[in-house]
């Protein structure tokens, strides 16, 4: 979760209640996967065929 978006720094919670400080150049130039967004996500099981 985001607590904060600074000036040079975004300060994040994550699932196990670990805090980041993430320096602005990261978070701007990375990809962020919000795992918890949406209600529901989508599991494929695969089985094995013979």
């Amino acid at each position: 979760m985001v607590d904060e978006i600074g000036l040079f720094v975004t300060t994040l919670t994550t699932a196990d209640n670990l805090r980041v400080y993430a320096g602005n150049t990261k978070v701007c130039g990375d990809n962020i996967t919000v795992y918890d967004a949406n209600a529901f996500r989508r599991a494929d099981a695969l089985t094995a065929g013979t």
